[in-house]
């Protein structure tokens, strides 16, 4: 009983390992918003930079009142763009008014929002920018949950003591006939415990009885 309940234990924890190791920690949840307005030269960009880690969550969107390029870019393509040299855009949308793009960063990095005026004239808008991170993950959590659960398990199946007092067995496969005080004396328990390690092997199907009267456990 005492090796079940650790195995059990430890099972939780390894399950609560993997759940883990598949889902990731669970985070909790973030969420910083701001909101502006700016302007910017014909000829000229205007650029909104994060500095984020991997998995933050950004979102920006802008109506302006007139037309202009909107790109999003890591930082090595941005500073390709800024160099003149051929660059790749996460995302774009040009010659528009209005534009809204949100994305989970895929690496830990520099990530820059520009909005290119190419007009005539000059550009104002008003813009909503945010980041945010954490998403409820029942996986995480239950894996979160699994790890200390199994190791009170674990260290319950180790300080716990096992129903039947080791060597009872022996002792009464010896004697044949003795009564729970001897027993009790040679295996320095109580004689609580050993009468119930002796209807635990009873119930296990060993060849014992336990006579009420006089107190006496009988082997054969």
């Amino acid at each position: 009983m005492k090796k079940n309940i650790l195995i059990i234990g430890l099972v939780f924890v390894v399950v609560g390992i993997v759940l883990l190791a598949f889902a990731g920690l669970p985070q909790t949840f973030s969420y910083e918003q701001e909101s502006g307005s700016d302007k910017v030269e014909a000829g000229y960009h205007y650029y909104y930079m994060f500095d984020v880690p991997t998995g933050r969550r950004l979102e920006f969107s802008f109506s302006s009142n007139s037309a202009v390029d909107f790109l999003v870019m890591d930082s090595e393509n941005y500073e390709k763009a800024v160099a003149g040299k051929s660059f790749v855009t996460i995302y774009e949308q040009l010659d528009t008014n209005q534009a809204s793009f949100a994305f989970e960063t895929p690496k830990a990095d520099k990530f820059y929002f520009v909005i290119d005026n190419t007009g005539p004239g000059s550009a104002s808008w008003t813009y909503t920018h945010a980041v945010s991170y954490g998403r409820f993950s029942p996986v995480s959590w239950a894996g979160t949950g699994l790890i200390p659960v199994g190791a009170v398990i674990a260290f319950l199946g180790v300080i716990l003591k096992p129903k039947i007092p080791p060597r009872l067995l022996d002792l009464v496969k010896t004697r044949g006939r003795i009564k729970i005080d001897q027993l009790a004396q040679e295996l320095g328990t109580t004689e609580a415990r050993v009468e119930t390690g002796v209807y635990e092997l009873m119930r296990a199907g060993h060849p014992i009885r336990f006579e009420a009267e006089t107190r006496e456990v009988v082997y054969g």
